[in-house]
């Protein structure tokens, strides 16, 4: 079963039994997911994924938030609240891959019309590495897709 060790405070218009995490307009539900089934095949194993899962780290004040905003927890809280597979975007600046960011964007003529994250890969994924070593039971799936390299504000698509 997924662990919740979600610590924020719980909604006061909870009931039952939810995970006090704010993934979006409601609590969610634990029993959201059906037990896993022995020698089911794992394409039809059931994961809560969260879609465009770094947005979390949209900034409360950015003006983009309302379009580009699909979760409201970082990507550790999503796991603490049972999420077991992410959708991770990237973009690599400057051709440095040591510098690879989130995004949401859409690319318009090679240009990227969207929002790309502060956070790196290289500065978030320890966070990720210590919640799995905490948990060694769960599986967390990393869905990388939408990869792009961003040079000088021109976009061009990379083999994720």
């Amino acid at each position: 079963t997924a662990s919740l060790g979600c610590e924020a405070p719980r909604p006061e218009n909870a009931t039952g039994d939810t995970c006090r995490c704010d993934l979006g307009p409601g609590p969610l539900p634990r029993s959201l997911l059906p037990p896993r089934i022995a020698g089911q095949a794992f394409s039809a194993s059931p994961f809560l994924m969260t879609h465009d899962a770094a947005t979390g780290f949209v900034g409360n004040m950015d003006l983009r938030r309302p379009f580009v905003k699909a979760q409201y927890v970082n990507l550790v809280e999503q796991l603490d609240c049972g999420v077991r597979a992410l959708d991770i975007r990237v973009v690599v600046k400057g051709g440095n891959f040591e510098n690879i960011h989130y995004h949401h964007t859409t690319i318009i003529g090679g240009t990227g019309v969207g929002w790309v994250s502060d956070q790196t890969l290289k500065g978030t994924m320890p966070d990720l590495v210590e919640w799995a070593r905490a948990h060694p039971q769960e599986l967390v799936l990393l869905l990388v897709s939408h990869c792009y390299t961003e040079y000088w504000g021109r976009w061009w698509p990379l083999d994720c």
